[in-house]
């Protein structure tokens, strides 16, 4: 029954790698000669990357959320779909950190928040609570939860980051619809 499963995802798994590759492909071109070969300029890229990363960043929090939820005998009918709960949560983390460096236009500036990071700025924060909230999902995929400390600590820092997200939204001036005091609530 084992190779039979693994038969019927082989055609998904290409299919996703084929799409992977693409996109790495395209975001190579991208970064090498910037945002006007997208045709639409900077502020409809902007846009675009910000709104895919904000989506990643909420699903991948949900998911691990989810999965916890079922460590902890919440939603005991989820601890069956614990592993592929914690995979999608790691993977939307992973697409948002793709999505944000697309924005950013170029990735070696994540260095400066790792060797010299302002704890003033939400960003920092907000890029702390992704980190840990991902460590702590591969965590928790790697090992199976035997306390409810690690469950409830990916919890908290998934719980954190869809603040953090929230906040960020609520203080951008830019934004229009975005800026309002409820939005880390929302």
């Amino acid at each position: 029954a084992h190779t039979r499963q693994r038969s019927e995802d082989q055609p998904w798994l290409i299919a996703s790698g084929i799409l992977f590759a693409i996109g790495l492909l395209t975001w190579f071109v991208q970064v090498s000669r910037g945002l006007d070969v997208l045709g639409g300029g900077q502020a409809i890229a902007w846009r675009g990357y910000i709104a895919a990363f904000f989506l990643m960043a909420g699903l991948g929090s949900g998911l691990v959320i989810l999965a916890t939820l079922g460590d902890l005998d919440v939603l005991p009918g989820l601890k069956t779909l614990r592993r592929p709960l914690l995979i999608g949560g790691i993977a939307c983390y992973i697409a948002a950190g793709m999505a944000i460096l697309m924005d950013v236009g170029r990735p070696d500036r994540v260095l400066n928040m790792l060797f010299s990071p302002n704890f003033t700025s939400l960003f920092v924060w907000d890029f702390c609570a992704l980190s840990l909230t991902a460590i702590l999902a591969a965590a928790s995929l790697w090992c199976e939860p035997t306390r409810n400390s690690l469950p409830v600590l990916a919890a908290l820092c998934a719980t954190t980051a869809g603040i953090i997200e929230g906040w960020i939204l609520a203080v951008s001036a830019g934004a229009p619809l975005w800026q309002h005091p409820l939005m880390p609530v929302v």
